[in-house]
């Protein structure tokens, strides 16, 4: 994809280009109209020449013309790149990029492709044997181009030699979970305006997987195909109590509670709110990839939202995650809550372990 800053630049050539088209063609054509000399000129005499007086000659410089708006927007687009190369990390080379383009709309796809990575695990050791799937963009037919590599005993892979744009990589390994970056990560060969990557053999790019655990049953909100236990509240904050558990609403350790418009008056509702409680536990939000331990402490009883619009925390939707504790003795678990205004139902998805324990990995 080109940023919109190749659109900018994109345009200013255009702009360029058709200025100095036009400005060749307006010098071609005055050069081409010829002087028209009077026949009359030698036979008759005017009444200044009668009279001895030399005609006054038109000496002044024509008014230079205003501004055209092709000529106002090829100044503001030339601007715009000159601001976005002197804000370049590298400046030098974004120069010399667009003049590349400029010349060959395929430079970006003629760029080498070399890659230098290292794979490791939690603890930061090397892992053998872990896979590294590239795909790259190309001039081919298919438009990409495919490898796989397998690390070595120092965790280390590479691809080298290869020609394209942008390169992507997934890199995993039987056993492991994969995170996030290491699921996908891409880098950017060619265009310094989105974030040209620059590969170094002495530094390559590492990536961490964890190792899965034994794992545990838990109890989950699955069943079937639907991942999610949607619970339907009341709209006027009636409390509803929720049995996890059991996955039954009615009764159990968790209250919900909400203020939403009827259906047919969402779209121009000012505010609304939602409320979880657990009294003899509580919730602890979180952002982790891997919620596989849930703290012993920290819980607050009660979660609420209360949105307003014009305020800075408005929203129309709810979506957060969380560890939760209840009951005695007590259980753990993670907890993902979603709802919006225009619903009177909340999605409930979640796993806990039943025996006590905090560990939250499912086998």
């Amino acid at each position: 994809m080109r940023s919109k800053f190749l659109i900018v630049v994109a345009l200013g050539l255009v702009a360029l280009g058709i200025a100095l088209y036009y400005g060749g063609f307006r010098a071609k054509k005055q050069q081409a109209t010829p002087t028209v000399v009077s026949t009359n000129e030698t036979s008759q005499s005017s009444p200044e020449s009668d009279s001895g007086l030399a005609r006054p000659q038109a000496t002044a410089a024509a008014a230079k013309p205003p501004p055209t708006a092709l000529d106002i927007a090829r100044a503001k687009a030339q601007a715009e790149v000159e601001a976005a190369i002197a804000a370049n990390p590298d400046p030098e080379y974004a120069r010399y990029y667009l003049g590349q383009i400029s010349r060959d709309i395929t430079f970006d796809w003629k760029q080498p492709i070399n890659f230098y990575g290292k794979v490791v695990d939690e603890d930061g050791v090397p892992l053998e044997g872990a896979t590294a799937s590239f795909e790259w963009t190309t001039l081919s037919a298919t438009g990409t181009a495919n490898a796989v590599r397998t690390s070595d005993a120092q965790g280390l892979f590479a691809l080298e030699g290869e020609t394209g744009k942008r390169l992507s990589i997934q890199v995993g390994k039987e056993g492991y979970y994969s995170p996030a970056f290491a699921r996908l990560a891409s880098y950017e060969y060619a265009s310094p305006f989105e974030g040209r990557f620059v590969p170094d053999p002495r530094r390559p790019v590492v990536f961490t997987l964890r190792k899965k655990g034994p794992g545990t049953e838990l109890v989950t909100s699955q069943r079937g195909m639907k991942k999610y236990f949607a619970v339907a509240l009341p709209l006027d904050d009636t409390p509803l109590q929720v049995d996890l558990l059991a996955r039954q609403s009615g009764q159990g350790p968790l209250i919900l509670r909400q203020t939403k418009p009827a259906y047919a008056d969402w779209k121009q509702a000012e505010s609304w709110s939602f409320r979880m409680e657990i009294p003899d536990g509580g919730f602890v939000e979180h952002k982790d990839e891997f919620p596989f331990e849930a703290p012993a402490n920290g819980y607050q009883a009660v979660v609420r939202f209360e949105l307003q619009k014009g305020q800075s925390n408005w929203t129309t939707k709810v979506k957060r995650d969380y560890y939760i504790r209840f009951g005695s003795p007590p259980r753990y678990g993670r907890l993902q809550v979603e709802t919006d205004v225009s619903r009177d139902t909340v999605g409930l998805r979640y796993a806990i372990n039943p025996d006590g324990s905090r560990y939250l990995e499912s086998r």
